[in-house]
């Protein structure tokens, strides 16, 4: 038997549905990429001990990071658009900190001019 029809006959599998739970249940009901709750997968890092998971072999996706796991070069593309939304926040903070130290300055300089 190929591992496709393996694969296929066991996803559909009563035994499946069950593993499947109980991964959700050990590893818990969201992404473990992106943190979502909605359209969860339960991906097999390896295919080594098909029908007979450990935990280990198993992690939550939702299905968009699923795709993204299956697909490489996407992978690559989501890893960029992740740091690029990282330095983008980090810009927005290094800018507000900036704005904040400039009022207080301001503040301050107006606060010493009232009292002389």
């Amino acid at each position: 038997m190929s591992i496709n029809h393996k694969y296929d006959s066991y996803i559909l599998s009563k035994e499946w549905k069950i593993k499947r739970k109980q991964a959700l249940d050990f590893h818990g009901d969201f992404c473990s990429q992106c943190k979502s709750k909605k359209d969860l997968h339960v991906h097999h890092k390896t295919y080594a001990n098909l029908g007979n998971e450990p935990m280990e072999d198993l992690v939550i996706l939702c299905r968009d990071c699923h795709y993204v796991e299956h697909n490489p070069y996407l992978k690559v593309q989501e890893e960029l658009k992740l740091e690029t939304q990282v330095q983008t926040k980090q810009s927005t903070l290094g800018s507000l900190l900036m704005f904040v130290i400039i009022a207080i300055s301001i503040y301050l300089w107006v606060g010493l001019l009232r009292i002389r």
